[in-house]
């Protein structure tokens, strides 16, 4: 049977633990990870990139590795000790994945899965840039042109004018062109940014084997399949609708009294998916409008 260790990431160090001893890991003593980690079990908190930098190390070392779900594994820390420190993460991530009952919130560490889920962040980061770019220089040009009509143009019109209204605002001499210019520079930049990412999003989410499954549920672009596939990625770990659609849609608010920790299902998670169902939905009711029951 494999020895199983747990791994606490920081940024410059991580902290292992093999069930007697805990080890501290940096660049400068890589043989001895090497050495402790091969053909073993690693077991990592759900983390951002310092976590997948180490798991891509461990994996070239000849580990297994696999990336506990956050929640749940704070949950099960929380009903066992409310102190906190890398020494007891490491420990504890070695507990949550000997337990049979909660191994399954254990998943082997996929690197297409969190560049995906990368790309999909920085997605919504950057169509926030450009929602706050666009009403930034819709404001302006109000007050640049009085009597145009820049301000009421959408999103969508606003973009596919900006090389016009470059031109105007070259040749105004209100004191907030220059505002107005540099605003309108940063919108493009955000709107070619977002162009590529789109294209290597849209590239990753139509190569998966459940692209054509979610491709049938009118009004899912891609996306949303991208955003969906990237928080589950094998839509063979559900048994059913109902566990798919509480995975995406549902997490828990845990409280402990004394030993006991209850559960409370809660909606608030998984705020990128439902950001783009949101979306999705708008667009389905934009495309099959509720009909007026006052004049039916």
């Amino acid at each position: 049977m494999k020895k199983v260790i747990g791994c606490d990431v920081s940024k410059h160090f991580v902290i292992l633990h093999d069930g007697e001893n805990h080890f501290y890991i940096d660049d400068s003593n890589l043989d001895l990870a090497k050495e402790i980690v091969n053909d073993a079990i690693v077991v990592l908190e759900q983390t951002g990139a310092y976590g997948i930098r180490w798991s891509y190390i461990f994996s070239d070392f000849g580990a297994k590795v696999f990336i506990a779900d956050g929640k749940e594994f704070k949950a099960f820390r929380h009903g066992h000790t409310r102190k906190k420190d890398d020494y007891i993460d490491a420990f504890y991530l070695r507990k949550f994945y000997s337990d049979k009952q909660k191994r399954k919130y254990c998943k082997p560490f996929n690197p297409l899965m969190y560049s995906l889920r990368s790309l999909i962040r920085q997605h919504i980061r950057n169509d926030k840039d450009i929602t706050r770019h666009t009403n930034r220089l819709l404001q302006y040009l109000a007050v640049i042109f009085p009597y145009e009509e820049y301000y009421k143009l959408s999103k969508k019109q606003l973009i596919k004018k900006l090389d016009e209204i470059e031109q105007n605002l070259k040749l105004s001499p209100h004191h907030l062109s220059t505002l107005a210019l540099m605003e309108l520079k940063k919108l493009k930049t955000s709107t070619q940014e977002q162009e590529k990412l789109e294209k290597e999003i849209k590239t990753i989410a139509r190569n998966h084997p459940d692209y054509e499954i979610l491709k049938t549920f009118p009004s899912f672009g891609d996306i949303l399949i991208a955003t969906l596939i990237a928080y589950y990625w094998d839509i063979k770990n559900f048994k059913n609708l109902d566990a798919f659609i509480g995975y995406v849609l549902m997490g828990a608010n845990y409280q402990q009294s004394g030993k006991t920790l209850r559960e409370t299902k809660t909606d608030r998670a998984r705020t990128e998916i439902k950001g783009k169902l949101k979306n999705a939905l708008s667009g389905l009711k934009r495309k099959f409008p509720a009909p007026n029951i006052l004049t039916t």
